[in-house]
């Protein structure tokens, strides 16, 4: 019997597996990946933990995606939480409630912890908020730093 007329042969040959990552996904570079803008916020925020403790914060940046969000305790990452926290769109403060995964923490050095939240749904309202804020000067990320155009500033000789 021929194994490769009736197609088996094909399954028998081994697959080189390769990490999948956004990067490869859009076949650029990893370094070449731009993250949405994140603009500065500051504002009350909240974040529940498990055991119905309510930790407050405030609120550092936002982008599309995520929230980055200051509170006195260490979280565990990887889990979700439910948040809620103040944003100023056009001289008008928004409270927005929304369920998030922790995905990065380091302590921040005013004291407490920098957490970072990714938004786990698309909420049409926060999307729409956040695009509003597009009028703001984005924040410089150390990427974008040496790329940023001269804003006027003089240079030194």
């Amino acid at each position: 019997m021929n194994l490769a007329r009736i197609g088996i042969v094909h399954y028998l040959i081994p697959i080189r597996f390769q990490e999948i990552t956004y990067a490869s996904c859009l076949k650029k570079p990893l370094m070449e990946v731009q993250r949405p803008a994140r603009y500065p916020i500051r504002g009350r925020a909240q974040v529940a933990i498990p055991n119905h403790v309510v930790l407050p914060g405030h609120t550092l940046d936002i982008s599309i995606g995520g929230v980055c969000i200051v509170v006195d305790e260490k979280l565990p990452l990887n889990i979700s939480y439910p948040i809620r926290f103040e944003m100023t769109v056009n001289g008008k403060v928004e409270l927005i409630t929304t369920t998030a995964r922790a995905v990065y923490g380091v302590f921040a050095s005013q004291g407490g912890f920098r957490v970072g939240f990714q938004f786990i749904d698309a909420e049409p309202k926060r999307t729409n908020l956040i695009k509003a804020l597009a009028g703001k000067k984005p924040m410089l990320t150390p990427s974008t730093k040496e790329t940023a155009p001269n804003m006027g500033q003089p240079k030194s000789v």
